[in-house]
């Protein structure tokens, strides 16, 4: 069973209580997006694109936008390579992400929700579904055409007097605090010292911002409200949970609206087993669209060459990663392994048409 069909049997049970009726506003929600599925060797160079230096994403940001007002997509964290970062937490089963966004798909909301399996005799006893929803979501904005930082657009919208002067200085004046966590961050450490690579961090950083859920409006006005408030526990530790997640997400975007088909898209058909499903008063499984990376004619060639089948071919392809030249992004593919200087496999690059 998939993450999402988790989330669509909450509404109603314990968890939806504890959470006041997210799960229940979530689930309306989700049965009108676009649902995606990432394939191991994708979710896997998502996380290689995380790794780009901040210059390299910010050169790439007008690219990003959702391909619907309203998308899911999940993966199995265990492909998501070493380089994710759990910080010695159970590591979930399952991840996925909700995109509401404007019409465009350049400004919206990310949320956030995972699947465990700690306690999953207590919760099949209880008839609940072990999840995770992070009640702070992320606000984006990565249209062209808007020059204020996402939070004080927020700050305008919520009331608060926030000019883009104040917001301007508040960046200046943190300028080493961001530099302090390029330090901290695993991936940018070595970047700290790049004036180039702290200004491309501070812009990403204007476009989006931390935001208590309006879905999770009666968690945060319960009595644990109080405990998620700046500096309590649990509020470190869900913003500790969001960490990395956004970037990951403008990744898979990234590779999704490469024009030339990085990422190859197919859509589910269970017409046959949703009308078995119905005579059995089940309810209906939702059709995801399907995605991998693509191979082309000649990676299928040299894969051939080389013995290789096509999903160990598309693996040896994950650790590309976007890099800008000739001003236009590119995507870099390593050749596969068992090539060199002497192999029938060459080092290739390949455009992508943004």
């Amino acid at each position: 069973m998939r993450l999402y069909d988790r989330i669509m049997s909450a509404p109603g049970t314990l968890i939806d209580a504890g959470y006041y009726g997210a799960y229940t506003t979530l689930a309306r929600e989700l049965k009108q997006a676009q649902c995606f599925i990432l394939s191991p060797d994708l979710a896997e160079a998502c996380e290689e694109v995380c790794w780009s230096r901040p210059s390299s994403i910010l050169s790439a940001q007008h690219t990003l936008r959702a391909p619907y007002p309203r998308v899911w997509f999940e993966w199995n964290s265990n492909d998501r390579d070493k380089r994710a970062r759990f910080n010695g937490k159970p590591k979930p089963k399952n991840m996925g992400c909700f995109l509401h966004s404007n019409p465009e798909g350049t400004k919206g909301t990310a949320i956030y929700v995972w699947e465990h399996k700690i306690e999953e005799e207590f919760c099949k006893k209880l008839n609940i579904p072990e999840l995770t929803m992070d009640p702070f979501g992320i606000i984006f904005d990565w249209s062209s055409s808007s020059e204020e930082p996402v939070m004080a657009q927020y700050a305008r919208t919520v009331g608060v007097p926030f000019s883009k002067e104040q917001l301007e200085k508040k960046y200046r004046e943190q300028r080493e605090g961001f530099r302090t966590s390029l330090t901290k961050s695993t991936k940018w450490k070595n970047l700290a010292q790049d004036e180039r690579e702290v200004e491309a961090y501070i812009e990403l950083e204007k476009s989006s911002g931390i935001i208590p859920l309006e879905m999770c409006k009666g968690l945060f006005e319960s009595n644990l409200g109080k405990d998620l408030r700046v500096g309590q526990p649990m509020f470190e530790a869900f913003m500790e949970d969001l960490a990395g997640e956004f970037s990951y997400t403008q990744a898979f975007l990234l590779m999704l609206n490469s024009r030339n088909k990085i990422v190859s898209q197919t859509k589910e058909d269970l017409s046959r087993l949703n009308k078995a499903r119905g005579k059995n008063k089940k309810p209906p499984l939702k059709e995801f669209i399907v995605t991998d990376l693509r191979l082309s004619k000649t990676q299928q060639t040299r894969a051939g060459v080389l013995g290789i089948d096509r999903a160990a071919a598309r693996r040896h392809l994950v650790r590309g990663h976007f890099k800008l030249k000739y001003g236009q992004v590119w995507w870099w593919s390593p050749h596969m392994r068992g090539g060199g200087s002497n192999s029938p496999v060459a080092r290739k690059e390949y455009r992508v048409s943004l």
